[in-house]
């Protein structure tokens, strides 16, 4: 008998199966000159605003999620610091988002196998503010206001995949970020990883 015959038998959800489209996020903080790995997903959140996942580290049955596109967004937030000398490197918030994706690789992992290594320079936000910033002095010892983003702000600024990778209930996933060494920041920042795809549920 063929698998397609056995599902006659589902006494789980008779019901069957609806598509729709949605997203997977998780958020975690990375600490200036500590951090050099982020494991997502593979915890619960108390609140929307860092994660949507119900179950840790996996999809609860009957639950499938094709990943379509990756996003990498740092929440980061305008800040105020005093301009450098004429050829030296600006501290702030724009730096500190150069340095993270300069350096950083992110990784897609479901069960025992990785689904792609790629530098995090490639996965855009695709979302956040999109704001314009003021120096008020443009000599040295002026202060200058920073905001950066990872790619501008667009929704077709992302990073699709030519694959789309299926992760199926009650298996093990994760997105991983790591670099080489702790970077340095201004401050310590936010980061979340946005899976967005297709989502596999019951019906009700």
């Amino acid at each position: 008998m063929s698998l397609r015959n056995y599902a006659q038998y589902n006494s789980q959800f008779l019901a069957g199966k609806e598509v729709i489209d949605a997203a997977l996020w998780d958020t975690l903080l990375y600490t200036s000159a500590a951090t050099t790995q982020l494991i997502f997903f593979n915890a619960t959140r108390a609140t929307l605003d860092l994660s949507n996942m119900r179950v840790a580290g996996q999809l609860p049955a009957p639950e499938q999620f094709l990943v379509r596109a990756i996003r990498v967004y740092f929440k980061n937030r305008p800040e105020s610091s005093a301009t450098a000398a004429a050829g030296n490197i600006e501290p702030n918030s724009v730096e500190d988002i150069q340095l993270l994706i300069d350096n950083g690789a992110c990784q897609l992992n479901i069960g025992q196998k990785d689904y792609g290594i790629y530098p995090i320079h490639l996965i855009a936000a695709g979302g956040g503010v999109a704001g314009k910033l003021a120096v008020d002095n443009i000599l040295v010892g002026g202060a200058a206001v920073s905001f950066g983003t990872n790619g501008r702000p667009h929704i077709k600024n992302t990073f699709t995949l030519a694959i789309p990778v299926l992760i199926k209930s009650s298996i093990n996933f994760n997105v991983t970020l790591t670099w080489p060494a702790a970077v340095t920041l201004i401050r310590n920042v936010n980061i979340s990883v946005v899976l967005d795809g297709d989502l596999v549920r019951a019906i009700q």
